[in-house]
């Protein structure tokens, strides 16, 4: 993608307005109690996106139509899937619990090593083995899982210097 600048502009007005808006506890509470139709809004704009993309027709006169009505369609699910997931994370995640100390101090580790983990299981994956997409989404997400746990709990969290490289107190 490059020079997408529209992909660019998208994705940091979606960051600067969750940041905006999340600032105000207020408007967490006044998505929580909206969650419902976010998730039904979610749900219309993907099987409506499945139904263009069923009836679309690259030859007909139309394009137009359909390459507009797609556009509404990603736009709003986007939208809708975002503001669903914020909603139920603020409402079913906003909590203290006892692993969450653990948890805070694991996530810049994985931040930094999940794309590394990523690329390398990927690569693997596509070179030695014939998974499908679905397959292989999946393979590659609990793998990268399990191996970050692993660098994170043996070889980060138990010495000094490999903390204070990853970012940990």
């Amino acid at each position: 993608m490059i020079n997408a600048w529209d992909y660019f502009t998208k994705n940091l007005l979606l960051f600067w307005f969750g940041y905006l808006l999340l600032s105000r506890p207020s408007f967490g509470q006044l998505l929580t109690n909206q969650r419902r139709i976010f998730l039904v809004g979610t749900l219309l704009c993907t099987v409506a996106l499945y139904a263009i993309q069923a009836g679309y027709d690259t030859e007909g006169p139309d394009i137009l139509s359909w390459e507009i009505a797609y556009l509404i369609a990603t736009n709003c699910l986007t939208w809708f899937s975002v503001l669903m997931s914020v909603a139920y994370g603020y409402r079913y995640l906003n909590m203290n619990h006892s692993i969450l100390p653990y948890l805070t101090e694991a996530v810049y580790p994985f931040y930094i090593l999940h794309q590394t983990v990523i690329v390398l299981i990927g690569y693997w994956v596509l070179k030695q083995t014939t998974l499908g997409v679905y397959d292989g989404f999946l393979f590659i997400s609990f793998a990268t899982l399990l191996v970050c746990v692993g660098i994170y709990w043996f070889r980060i969290r138990p010495f000094r210097i490999t903390r204070v490289l990853f970012g940990v107190k």
